[in-house]
């Protein structure tokens, strides 16, 4: 997911030559997508085959995303003749009876983005020169916290908890450089960065709940404890977040069916 990060850039960019110019590589990312999508699905419904697995559901996260920057941009990026297998599978996956009540609504994300982006604050460029510090973190996470879910004995749970927490402190040092003693990493106010790392949340603290671990914790990485608390209760986003027992049961559904196979 390396062009997502230009995919948010896109809405404060100034000039059509340089929106141009971003969208011509969101929609390169999204090609290499397509060819993913391609390769691992192998003629079937999902990245994991006839059924809903791991990689489409990490990829799921952002569809909500994704479709609230179409209809900000007016522009369509899944599209059913560049890409279609892609297109498919987002219709599919969107419509999966234990994921259309989970992720976002479309309108609820436009109202929050465009509240946000009235807010923009002048750091904006730290942000985004610190967002691939925060992405690195998330990407070595996301694995790790499939694994607690997954794992089988205490001392298999121990190990994925060490790799997730030694990402959690990676995070807490970004926030600590980002906000710089501020409520977020965008400052005074939830800013980009927050957002992208905010969709990830409750899948934590369902992992959290499934693996009965505590990962953001008020000791080890306090900063980022207390942001999680502010950005979840925020009133323009507590209402957009999924229910972490949804999440909860999705896991543990897709889980079973992986186990069955």
């Amino acid at each position: 997911m390396q062009w997502w990060p230009t995919l948010w850039g896109v809405r404060n960019l100034e000039g059509d030559e340089a929106k141009a110019a971003a969208l011509e590589q969101v929609m390169e990312g999204t090609m290499l997508l397509e060819d993913a999508f391609v390769k691992c699905g192998k003629g079937k419904d999902f990245f994991g085959g006839d059924t809903i697995g791991y990689l489409d559901i990490a990829l799921g996260c952002f569809l909500g995303g994704l479709r609230a920057f179409e209809k900000m941009a007016n522009i369509k990026l899944l599209d059913e003749t560049k890409t279609p297998g892609l297109f498919g599978w987002a219709e599919r996956f969107g419509s999966n009876a234990a994921v259309k009540d989970v992720i976002p609504e479309t309108e609820k994300l436009v109202e929050l983005l465009k509240m946000l982006a009235a807010r923009a604050t002048a750091h904006h460029g730290r942000a985004i020169c610190l967002v691939a510090y925060a992405y690195q973190s998330v990407s070595e996470l996301w694995p790790t916290l499939k694994a607690i879910r997954s794992a089988e004995g205490e001392e298999a749970k121990a190990a994925a908890l060490e790799q997730v927490m030694e990402a959690m402190m990676v995070l807490e040092d970004a926030f600590i450089k980002c906000g710089k003693g501020k409520d977020f990493f965008g400052g005074d106010t939830i800013g980009y960065l927050d957002i992208a790392l905010g969709s990830f949340l409750r899948w934590l603290r369902a992992t959290e709940k499934m693996g009965d671990v505590k990962v953001l914790d008020e000791t080890k990485t306090p900063r980022l404890f207390g942001w999680a608390e502010r950005f979840s209760s925020n009133v323009a986003v507590k209402d957009v977040l999924p229910e972490v027992e949804k999440l909860v049961e999705i896991a543990k559904f897709f889980a079973a069916k992986a186990k069955a196979q």
